[in-house]
C-alpha cells in the first residue's frame, strides 16, 4: 500500500453479510522458521464491486492485508497481494505453522497498530485523491478454519467492505465554467479516534462514536463545473465509514476561492455499508468563503506568511509615512474599530491617509520582529471614501494597560515628559507621565528632529513591538507637539501691610518653571522691590509687586502680584470689622470639608453671626461658616456698617469657597470707599484666601458678595475681616 496520511473513523453500525467458516485443506512452506502460505481474494462485496463508477476501486499488487490466529490472537499478521484484480493470490508469511483447528482471520487495510482479533484499528486515509481512494475502503474477511491433512494453497478469503463510497456531482450557474480542485467535508458526530472491528463477531461493523473529522478529496481532483444537473458527467468520490452526514462541505476552485455551505438545516445525509451513495449539489446555494472577515482576522493569520483574500470593513489609512532615503521601507497603518495594523514597503506608498477601505481585498501578510505587517494590499475590487482620523487618547499607563489591543493603532499620548531624547540620529528615547514610561522608538534614520530630555509634549504615534518589546513608533515631526505650560507660581506673603520705615520683607517663590524669575512694583515711592524679592517700605499708599517667570522652553512665562500696603511710620493695624460665623457650630459644610448634597440648611439669624445687621438672600448656615445662594437663585451678603477712620486705606481680608460644580467668580463691591477688585475666583470645594485693599475710606462703610450669575452661583464665606492703619 502507499504510504498515506492516516485519521481514524468511527463508523455507525452496519449489518454486513454473516461471516462462514469454511473447512480448508492444509498445507505450507517453510524456510528458516517461516511458513508461507498462499490464498486467493474473492470479491462478495468488496471495493471492486465499484468498477463500473470507479476503476481504481480495485484490488492491485501489494496491496496488504491483516492477519490474525486463532492461535495467536495478540500477534499480528499480513499477507501481501502479488497481482492486481479479482482473483488475485494473497501470499502470507508466518511464524508459525498452521494446524489443524485454526482460524484464520484476516481485514485491509493492513495497520501497524491493529490491537487485537477482538478490537482491529480500521482506518480511512484523511486525504485521498484518485491515487490512493482504491486503498481506502475498510474490509473484513470471511474467517477460514484450517481442515488436516490436505492443501490450503488456492483457498479463497472472501471479502466484505465495511465502508461505503460517496458519488459527488456538482452543478450551478454561478460557478459554471470553474474547476473544482478540491472538497472538504466536515461532518458533526464523525469520530476523531481510533475505530475498532471484532473480527470474531457474526457480522462484523465499525461502530459510531462521538467527535468531529474532515474528509478530504484532493490534490489529482479536477472536476469542471457545468450548469444544468442533467449535464453532470464527472464525478468525485469519497470513502466514509457508514453513517449520517451534515456539518459543513466546501469546494475549492482550481483560482484558490473556496465556497461552502452549512448542512445543519437538513436531515442529513445517510449512508448504509457497501454503498455507493450518489450526492449532488447545487452550487448555486454555496456562499463564498473567505480567508478572513475583519483586520483581527488578517492580523492572525500573518503569523504563517501567505496570501489571503478577505474583508475590510471601515478600515481607515491612519497615516502614511513615505522613507524619503529609502521609498522600499515606507510605513503606512491602518485600522479599523477593533485593531490596527501596520503595511511596509512599496505598498505603503500606493494609500492615502484618510481614506476608508471597503470590501473584497487581497493581501500578502506576515510577521516580522513580533509586528503583524501587510507587504502587498490590492484593493481593486473594494471601495474607498474619505473619512477622518481620530487617534485614541490614553495615559501611558493605559497604554501600558492594554498595549495589545492598542497594537497598530493611532494613539495619542498627552502631556508627557521626555526623559531620553529621540530622533532619527538618536532613535531610542523614552517618555514618561506619573511614573509610567515607554520607549518612543523613531522608525526613520533620517528627517526626524523628534523631542529632547525635559521637554513635554503630547505626541501621536503606534504602539508595536520589537521582538518582544514594547515600543510607541514615531514617523514624523508633524506627529509631535511641544507643550508651553503655564506653570503654576506661589508666592509668600501674597500681601504685605506695614509702615514707612519698618523691615524689609522678602517675597519668596516657589514654581516648577526653570525660567528667571524677575519683581517690579507698581509704585516705587510706596515700595520698592529688589531683583532677589526683598520689599522696602519708603511711603504712604499702595503698590503691587508684579513677580515674573520667564519662559524656560517647557513652561510658557507666567506672573503674579503681591498687594503692598504702607501706613504711616509708627502707625498700628487696628481690626475695624471681624466676621467668624462660629456659633453656626452645628450645622454641617465648609469647615468640615463638605461642599454639595444636604449641608449648610441651618436658618439664618443675626444671632448667630458676630456683628448684627447682616444683609443677606438665600443665606444659610453651615459649620463655622456661611453659605449663600441656591441652585436657582443667586446669594449675597452685605455687611453692616463698619466704622472707619475716614481717609485712610482699609484692608479686607476673607475665606472664601465654589459649591462644588457651581460658578467660581464672586463679585465685590463696597459703599463709603473704593475696593480694589471687582471680582475674585473661588476654587471649588476648597477654602481660598483672598486680600483687597479698600481706597478713599470714609467714615461708614459696607462690602456686598454676591454669585455672578443668576442660578449655580452657590458660595461659601468665612472669617471677614477689615483692617486699618491707626497713626499714633
Amino acid at each position: 500500500m502507499r504510504a498515506i496520511k492516516y485519521f481514524a473513523f468511527a463508523a455507525v453500525a452496519a449489518t454486513m453479510l454473516a461471516s462462514c467458516a469454511k473447512e480448508t485443506e492444509v498445507a505450507n512452506t517453510a524456510s528458516e522458521g517461516q511458513f508461507t502460505y498462499k490464498f486467493k481474494i474473492e470479491n462478495v462485496d468488496t471495493k471492486a464491486t465499484l468498477n463500473s463508477d470507479a476503476t481504481a476501486y480495485q484490488w492491485n499488487e501489494g496491496d496488504k492485508l491483516g492477519i490474525y490466529l486463532s492461535s495467536d490472537t495478540e500477534n499480528q499478521y499480513y499477507g501481501t497481494l502479488d497481482a492486481d484484480g479479482d482473483g488475485a493470490e494473497v501470499t502470507v508469511t508466518l511464524s508459525k505453522e498452521l494446524t489443524t483447528g485454526d482460524v484464520l482471520y484476516a481485514y485491509y487495510p493492513y495497520s501497524e497498530n491493529s490491537g487485537s482479533v477482538s478490537s482491529a484499528v480500521l482506518m480511512v486515509p484523511s486525504s485521498q485523491d484518485f491515487t490512493t481512494i482504491e486503498d481506502a475502503m475498510p474490509m473484513y474477511a470471511e474467517p477460514i478454519t484450517i481442515a488436516d491433512d490436505t492443501e490450503i494453497n488456492g483457498s479463497t478469503l472472501k471479502m466484505h467492505n465495511l465502508g461505503a463510497v460517496l458519488k459527488l456531482g456538482f452543478y450551478g450557474s454561478t460557478l459554471s465554467g470553474k474547476t473544482i480542485s478540491k472538497i472538504t467535508w466536515t461532518a458533526n458526530g464523525i469520530s476523531g479516534a481510533a475505530s475498532t472491528v471484532d473480527l470474531t463477531a457474526d457480522s462484523p461493523a465499525i461502530s459510531a462514536s462521538s467527535g468531529e473529522s474532515i474528509v478530504t478529496n484532493s490534490e489529482d481532483l479536477s472536476i469542471s463545473v457545468v450548469e444544468a444537473k442533467a449535464d453532470i458527467a464527472t464525478y468525485a468520490y469519497m470513502v466514509v465509514t457508514p453513517g449520517t452526514y451534515k456539518g459543513t462541505i466546501s469546494i475549492e476552485t482550481s483560482e484558490g476561492d473556496t465556497y461552502s455551505r452549512d448542512l445543519s438545516s437538513i436531515n442529513g445525509i445517510e449512508v448504509a455499508a457497501n454503498a455507493l451513495q450518489p450526492v449532488i449539489w447545487n452550487l448555486d446555494k454555496f456562499s463564498i468563503v473567505y480567508d478572513f472577515e475583519d483586520l483581527a482576522g488578517l492580523k492572525k493569520l500573518a503569523a504563517t506568511s501567505g496570501e489571503y483574500t478577505g474583508i475590510l470593513t471601515d478600515a481607515i489609512v491612519t497615516g502614511v509615512y513615505v522613507n524619503s532615503s529609502k521609498t522600499s521601507a515606507s510605513y503606512a497603518y491602518i485600522q479599523d474599530a477593533n485593531t490596527g495594523m501596520m503595511v511596509y514597503g512599496e505598498v505603503a506608498t500606493t494609500l492615502t491617509a484618510g481614506k476608508k477601505i471597503s470590501g473584497v481585498v487581497t493581501a500578502s501578510a506576515k510577521t516580522y520582529n513580533g509586528n503583524a505587517e501587510i507587504t502587498a494590499l490590492d484593493i481593486t475590487n473594494a471601495t474607498t471614501e474619505d473619512a477622518t482620523i481620530t487617534a485614541t487618547e490614553l495615559t501611558i499607563d493605559q497604554l501600558n494597560e492594554g498595549f495589545e489591543k492598542y497594537d497598530a493603532m493611532r494613539v495619542k499620548l498627552t502631556g508627557v515628559d521626555v526623559t531620553k531624547s529621540f530622533s532619527s540620529s538618536s532613535r531610542s528615547g523614552n517618555i514618561e507621565e506619573d511614573e509610567e514610561s515607554i520607549i518612543a522608538y523613531v522608525q526613520f534614520s533620517s528627517g526626524v528632529d523628534g523631542a529632547s530630555a525635559g521637554e513635554n509634549i503630547d505626541i501621536e504615534g503606534y504602539p508595536g513591538y520589537y521582538n518582544t518589546t514594547e515600543e510607541f513608533m514615531v514617523y514624523s515631526d508633524d506627529d509631535i507637539t511641544k507643550n508651553t505650560i503655564l506653570p503654576e507660581i506661589t508666592i509668600t506673603p501674597s500681601s504685605i501691610t506695614q509702615n514707612v520705615g519698618d523691615d524689609d520683607v522678602t517675597i519668596s517663590v516657589t514654581t516648577e518653571s526653570t525660567g528667571t524669575v524677575s519683581f517690579e512694583s507698581s509704585d516705587e515711592t510706596v515700595a520698592t522691590v529688589s531683583s532677589t524679592g526683598v520689599v522696602s517700605f519708603v511711603g504712604v499708599g499702595s503698590a503691587t509687586i508684579t513677580v515674573s517667570v520667564a519662559a524656560d522652553g517647557k513652561y510658557l512665562a507666567n506672573s503674579t502680584t503681591c498687594s503692598v500696603t504702607v501706613n504711616a511710620a509708627g502707625s498700628t493695624t487696628k481690626t475695624i470689622f471681624s466676621e467668624t460665623f462660629d456659633s453656626y457650630s452645628s450645622g454641617k459644610g465648609g469647615n468640615d470639608d463638605s461642599w454639595s448634597g444636604d449641608i449648610a440648611s441651618t436658618t439664618w439669624s443675626d444671632d448667630s453671626c458676630d456683628n448684627a445687621g447682616w444683609v443677606v438672600t438665600k443665606g444659610t448656615g453651615a459649620y463655622k461658616c456661611a453659605k449663600f445662594g441656591t441652585a436657582k437663585v443667586k446669594g449675597s451678603a452685605t455687611t453692616p456698617s463698619i466704622t472707619a477712620t475716614a481717609g485712610t486705606n482699609a484692608t479686607l481680608s476673607f475665606k472664601a469657597a465654589a459649591w462644588s460644580g457651581d460658578a467660581t467668580t464672586l463679585n465685590l463691591s463696597a459703599t463709603g470707599c473704593t475696593i480694589e477688585s471687582s471680582s475674585v475666583t473661588l476654587v471649588s470645594a476648597a477654602w481660598s484666601e483672598y486680600t483687597v485693599t479698600l481706597s478713599d475710606v470714609t467714615a461708614a462703610i459696607t462690602i456686598t458678595f454676591e454669585g455672578k450669575q443668576a442660578s449655580k452661583a452657590r458660595f461659601f464665606l468665612d472669617e471677614v475681616k477689615v483692617t486699618q492703619a491707626i497713626s499714633e
